[in-house]
């Protein structure tokens, strides 16, 4: 007697170890990105089941009951314990590619459980600082910490080398430079860069030389007992807890951190006529719409001092006529424009005009005619304005 072993599906197999239920399913995810060595991706989904399981009681659910009313609540969850959107929607999209790869396995059916939640990412506040603030960073004495020199000498170091990631450095070996050029691959989009080598860099390199090492700084140490990223988060955050404590101390508005090195560095190569496509490259970004993220926002101050107005606050006077003078020339710019259009479409419209006629197209005749009374009241409102702007400044809304 012959016997038939039934084929079981992959995905029957595993819902029958209950994979269906989402912890299990995400904590089987988790492992395996581990083990391709997808480490940071572990780890933000890691930190999102982490942030769900406490909006749940640590009371697992089946995949199914994943709806898009338990994601507005815990959307709603997350607002009131003061996440910000930007938090909330890295929650949610996590979530939202554990819960498509398990639809995509036959563990649970689509119901777009996501679609009523903020997945986007909010513009964040620029995180950049001047060239004379790091020039300031530079300066500071701080021969009396040992722990913020050396922050200071990381800050520095990222904003050398064009603003290279923290990761990256920590990972730089010293066969990373040869021939006076320095080249590393990024972790995080695998693209190479080569940036010159310059004296400043050597002389950090040179402050904290480890002959026993094959890094060339000092943040993963092969001396110390802790795996290699674990050294690495944890003096990350050591720096950027002694860069707050300088920001402070030179009284920025914006916490300092690793990052604003970075930032900074496109920022200030943005003010110097740097073409954003340059800096893209320099910074390693796979596209110029990530670069500009990076780059702070025009400076105000430039603003004011193209405006030419000298203003003082509550209402004083102010001096307007370069202002007055500006919107003279816009004005009679946009007549000369709009005159020689018009001379075109007058021309165009008494040509359909005459044809028209011919026709006796009476309808279309009449309405070409409202087309061009309504141009030519256009035209008169335009030289009306032009007269006014010239003749009368306080048009503009200040006292002369």
């Amino acid at each position: 007697m012959t016997t038939v072993k039934a084929k079981i599906r992959p995905s029957a197999a595993m819902a029958a170890k209950g994979t269906n239920q989402l912890f299990t399913f995400m904590e089987g995810i988790i492992a395996h990105l581990k083990v391709l060595g997808r480490t940071r991706t572990s780890e933000t989904y890691a930190t999102s089941l982490k942030s769900f399981r406490r909006f749940r009681g640590d009371k697992d659910l089946a995949l199914e009951a994943m709806d898009p009313e338990l994601m507005t609540t815990y959307e709603a969850w997350l607002k009131n314990c003061g996440l910000s959107p930007n938090t909330s929607s890295f929650y949610m999209r996590n979530l939202r590619a554990v819960y498509n790869r398990a639809v995509e396995k036959g563990l649970t059916t689509q119901q777009y459980p996501f679609k009523h939640v903020y997945t986007g990412v909010e513009k964040t506040v620029k995180r950049a600082v001047p060239l004379k603030t790091i020039r300031q960073i530079r300066e500071m004495d701080l021969s009396d910490s040992p722990a913020s020199d050396f922050a200071r000498d990381m800050f520095l170091f990222s904003f050398y080398t064009r603003g290279m990631s923290f990761v990256d450095m920590a990972y730089l070996r010293k066969k990373n430079l040869q021939g006076g050029i320095l080249s590393y691959r990024r972790r995080k989009t695998g693209q190479q860069l080569f940036i010159k080598w310059e004296k400043c860099m050597q002389e950090i390199v040179d402050k904290y030389a480890m002959p026993q090492s094959d890094y060339l700084l000092p943040i993963v140490k092969p001396s110390c007992s802790l795996e290699e990223r674990k050294q690495y988060i944890y003096t990350s955050h050591n720096i950027n807890r002694r860069l707050k404590i300088i920001g402070h101390k030179l009284g920025l508005s914006l916490p300092l951190t690793m990052y604003v090195s970075r930032h900074a560095w496109a920022s200030i190569a943005k003010s110097k006529n740097v073409p954003v496509s340059v800096i893209s490259e320099g910074l390693g970004h796979d596209s110029e719409t990530t670069t500009r993220i990076y780059l702070a926002s025009l400076d105000t101050l430039a603003i004011d001092k193209a405006n030419n107005i000298d203003t003082e606050i509550f209402g004083k006077k102010l001096r307007v006529t370069p202002l007055v003078k500006r919107n003279e020339d816009i004005v009679s710019g946009l007549k000369i424009n709009v005159l020689m259009v018009l001379k075109n479409a007058f021309m165009y419209i008494n040509g359909y005009n005459t044809l028209i006629k011919r026709l006796n197209f009476i309808t279309l005749y009449n309405e070409y005619s409202m087309i061009y009374k309504k141009i030519y009241n256009f035209v008169s409102i335009i030289t009306s304005l032009h007269k006014r702007c010239c003749a009368k400044p306080s048009i503009i809304g200040f006292a002369s």
